[in-house]
């Protein structure tokens, strides 16, 4: 009987490690397919410094390139993490930064603006242009980052990145809006081609995916010198 109790345990616990080695097999499957490239990850004279890219057609989808020309806005807020592997224990959370861009199309002045606000610098900059391709470019495309002072880097560390990625093309001031101008057209009649034209843009457009997020863990890598940027 206990034997066979022994081996019931044994068993159990073959499972359990297979299981858990699963799931984290497939969590790591779907960060790495998450379209977010890192482009430079090096340690400078003072500081580790990452840059990446973004898919453009996972920000800049078809709903989001007409709302965005009917003068809505879109806001994009990056999350970047820097993680610490640890043998035996919870990996260690080393440093975050946030990102956030305010992107919106001025259809009086013919200008695309882009405010950004960046957590580790104490300004925002402004941004503006008649391109859409230079809009784009501000938004997906981001600067390189000071993510850890070179003095708090373990050499023989070993890091990850997590990147997240939440876009929302409608801002709560715009809900605010549009909630005041189908309130002022209630008043008309109900079966007016207006009224019924409204009503298909707003249905259309919180139909759609006008909120997204998604996340990526990049590969493990060590700091060492070949990494080193002066």
């Amino acid at each position: 009987m206990q034997t066979w109790q022994r081996t019931s345990q044994i068993i159990f616990i073959y499972f359990l490690i297979h299981l858990i080695g699963f799931c984290v097999c497939t969590a790591t499957t779907q960060a790495a397919d998450a379209p977010i490239t890192i482009v430079q990850n090096y340690l400078s004279s003072d500081s580790l410094v990452i840059a990446f890219d973004v898919n453009v057609e996972k920000i800049f989808t078809t709903q989001t390139h007409t709302f965005l020309q009917r003068g809505f806005t879109i806001q994009i807020d990056y999350k970047i993490e820097l993680w610490k592997s640890r043998r035996f224990w919870f990996d260690k959370l080393k440093s975050q930064e946030h990102i956030q861009y305010e992107l919106n199309y001025d259809i009086l002045n013919n200008n695309y603006h882009c405010i950004i606000n960046w957590s580790d610098k104490d300004k925002i900059d402004v941004k503006k242009s008649a391109q859409l391709e230079q809009a784009i470019v501000w938004v997906t495309q981001v600067e390189p980052i000071a993510i850890l002072p070179r003095k708090q880097v373990d050499l023989e560390g070993k890091y990850y990145y997590t990147i997240t990625a939440d876009i929302s093309t409608l801002t709560a001031g715009d809900i605010r809006d549009l909630q005041q101008w189908l309130k002022g057209d209630s008043d008309k009649t109900d079966e007016s081609s207006i009224s019924r034209a409204t009503f298909r843009v707003v249905t259309a457009f919180l139909s759609a995916k006008n909120h997204r997020k998604f996340t990526m863990e990049s590969k493990s890598f060590y700091i060492t010198a070949s990494r080193e940027k002066q």
